[in-house]
Formats: structure tokens, sequence, C-alpha cells
């Protein structure tokens, strides 16, 4: 089973927030892999603290988030599921979709995660993000499917990093 939480915050779109969570129970099912989905607020301006907090809300033995403005393939979960047993994490690739509706590949997307690594991460050192650290300091599994979408627009988070990464 997959705890995933959704940040949100008080000014974001309710129907990208809708999408976001309706994307992970889709992929679930297709996946037909029993999950959990927690809708938590955002501490502004320390993503990694809200992050912290949200993995310490869940049990499941793995964990993973989809962010309130971004939503999943149909089959994000499929791929990526099937490499579990394998590893301490698995991820995917992601894909930007710009403001003007261009959709540019990443190299990052998608991310399960075992617990123990999530809640032993430092959290603390990135107020913007962390994830990126995050998934590299797992290695894992990375599976070549772009199944994370990720809405690239003056967002709340990219105000406070400006052009700082993720982390």
């Amino acid at each position: 089973m997959i705890d995933f939480h959704v940040l949100t915050m008080p000014d974001m779109r309710q129907d990208w927030l809708n999408q976001s969570v309706l994307s992970i129970l889709d992929a679930a099912k297709q996946a037909q892999v029993p999950v959990s989905v927690r809708l938590l607020p955002g501490i502004e301006g320390h993503i990694g603290r809200a992050r912290k907090q949200a993995f310490a809300a869940g049990t499941h033995p793995w964990v993973s988030w989809v962010d309130g403005d971004d939503w999943i393939s149909r089959d994000a979960i499929a791929m990526l599921a099937s490499h579990m047993d394998a590893a301490r994490a698995v991820s995917g690739r992601g894909i930007h979709v710009h403001e003007d509706g261009r959709m540019v590949r990443a190299s990052r997307g998608l991310v399960l995660a075992r617990r123990e690594d999530a809640d032993i991460f430092d959290w603390e050192r990135y107020p913007y993000c962390g994830t990126c650290s995050f998934q590299d300091s797992l290695g894992g599994v990375h599976v070549d499917h772009h199944g994370y979408y990720r809405r690239r627009y003056d967002s709340p988070a990219r105000k406070l990093r400006g052009d700082a990464p993720c982390g």
C-alpha cells in the first residue's frame, strides 16, 4: 500500500486540486494498488517541512506525493509499482506543462519510496522542496516513463525560490 499526500495552499485552484487527487485514484485503480490520499496544508516558505509532516501522517510502507497543481497519468503507478520489490525507491520521468500549452519532457517525475527513507531524510534543510535531493539520496530504480505532469507557471513555490533548483 502507498500513502500519497497532496499539499494544499489557500489560493490553490480547486479544479487543479481535484484533478491531482482524481489522477492518483484513477492510476491506483488501473494498477490495482491500494493507496490512501491525504490532503494536507502546505507551509508557505517551507515545502520541505510540510512534506515531513505529510509523511508522518501516514502509516503505509511506501510513500509518494503529487503536488496539488500537478497530476499523474493513468498508468504512472503501474509502471513504477512493478519495480517496488526490487528497490528502496522507484522513480519515473515527468512532463512540464507550460502556460502556453507546450509540453516538455523532464528527467524528474513520480517517486515511490519506502517510508523509512522518507522519515529519516532531513527535509528541514530544504525550504523550497527537497524532492530532488531525496530522490538522489535513494538511488533506486529509474523507469523511463513520463507520467508526472508538472504545471509550469508563476506558482507560490516558484515565486519563493526564484530560479533556484528544487533541491
